[in-house]
């Protein structure tokens, strides 16, 4: 491929990735205020169930290895796959606008979130390939700005129109469906190629990758105590500010706003930032950084009932977001050699849903048990736990990255 070519294929993919952020932003927040926020005051959902739904992504990424191997299997553009699932995801958004209960509308979403959730792999391997190791993450950053906007925005509306008339949900579901036909576009017109066919023997190959890259065991077991701290205070926060019981009882608004807009738009603000250091600086130090944010949220947040603190807390949880997103979707392209890029990402996918399938139900019992503040010391021990085990990778990732082809 000629240079010129190269800069045709990384402008188109450019453009239409971050037409594909804007509708993720919507879909990000239908997803992750909406869902649970209806099912709590429209449905009046049970606590298992409330547990269930912050918990569907993570189902959908224990899959991530079997995506993978299928999309080698097909031999079909990596886009068009992402496409379909795409459609199947607006699908399941369109079923939850119609539902009129509350399993009719828990299994659209779960379904919903579980599909897209196949596209993560896909799409570092696509990131990979259009852009070069210099400018990943410059280039994912601008695109998950954008998506931070668009979901700080709707947030926010999404907050006041419920707090106007609940019944509004549906409209806001619906918009999320055809945000879903936009993302599926978009991902027709990034140029991709098929997954090599050669890297996946069966659909679980991928997992030896544990026991043969140490270096990669080693950072994947410290982001699983990192993340299962961090993932299960996130639908208590909603629950901690929505629920009577716990002396806030806070406002859709109000909730939109602390839980959704704030972290958006902090985010928003940061995401350059952690862009710019992400393709100079060791992931390792980075990853620390993040880690401390999260455990200053963490304990601010429930350990206080003022909402100005709750939104300081969630201002301080965007910042470590806008970096962590940037991390979690590419830090393998650090550690893996270009060709196994989607195998690393499957297994640190399925990981991820492991720890967020279990973190829900782990923070749901520990409210039920010991009460929002013991949440957040709790979370906060655990990510600490985490920085401690990732000191020693940072030396070993310097090392990896030497011999890594450029």
């Amino acid at each position: 491929m000629t240079p010129q070519q190269i800069d045709e294929r990384t402008r188109i993919t450019y453009f239409w990735d971050r037409v594909r952020g804007s509708a993720g932003g919507f879909l990000e927040a239908t997803f992750q205020t909406f869902a649970l926020l209806v099912a709590i005051r429209v449905f009046e959902a049970p606590a298992f169930v409330k547990a269930t739904l912050p918990a569907a992504f993570p189902m959908g990424f224990l899959l991530a290895p079997m995506t993978v191997y299928l999309a080698a299997r097909m031999q079909r553009r990596a886009g068009v796959i992402c496409a379909g699932y795409a459609i199947f995801c607006g699908i399941g958004l369109a079923l939850a606008a119609a539902s009129g209960g509350l399993w009719l509308f828990v299994v659209s979403i779960l379904v919903s979130q579980i599909i897209l959730s196949q596209v993560a792999p896909l799409v570092t391997q696509i990131y990979a390939n259009n852009y070069s190791s210099k400018e990943l993450g410059g280039r994912f950053s601008t695109t998950f700005l954008i998506s931070a906007s668009m979901a700080a925005f709707v947030s926010y509306t999404g907050g006041r129109l419920l707090d106007y008339d609940l019944s509004y949900y549906t409209g806001i579901f619906v918009c999320g469906a055809l945000a879903s036909l936009v993302v599926a576009l978009a991902f027709l017109k990034i140029p991709t190629v098929p997954l090599k066919r050669v890297s996946k023997g069966n659909p679980w190959q991928s997992i030896g990758l544990l026991k043969t890259d140490k270096l990669f065991a080693l950072m994947l077991g410290a982001w699983m105590i990192m993340g299962l701290g961090s993932f299960m205070t996130f639908p208590i926060r909603i629950e901690y500010m929505a629920n009577p019981v716990y002396g806030i009882n806070a406002t859709n608004e109000q909730i939109g706003l602390i839980f959704g807009a704030v972290p958006m738009i902090t985010r928003l603000l940061s995401t350059k930032f952690w862009g710019y250091f992400f393709d100079r600086l060791n992931l390792v130090t980075l990853r620390i950084v993040l880690n401390f944010l999260l455990i200053a949220s963490h304990l601010l947040f429930f350990n206080t009932t003022s909402l100005w603190m709750m939104g300081v807390a969630g201002g301080i949880l965007g910042l470590s977001f806008g970096g962590g997103s940037i991390m979690w979707q590419l830090w393998v392209t650090k550690i893996s050699p270009p060709d196994k890029i989607a195998d690393y990402m499957s297994v640190h996918s399925a990981l991820t849903g492991v720890r967020g399938l279990m973190a829900p139900f782990l923070g749901y019992t520990l409210l039920q048990w010991a009460g929002p503040v013991i949440i957040g010391w709790v979370a906060a021990a655990l990510i600490g736990i985490a920085t401690i085990l990732f000191l020693p990778t940072r030396v070993l990732l310097d090392v990896r990255r030497e011999t890594l082809p450029t």
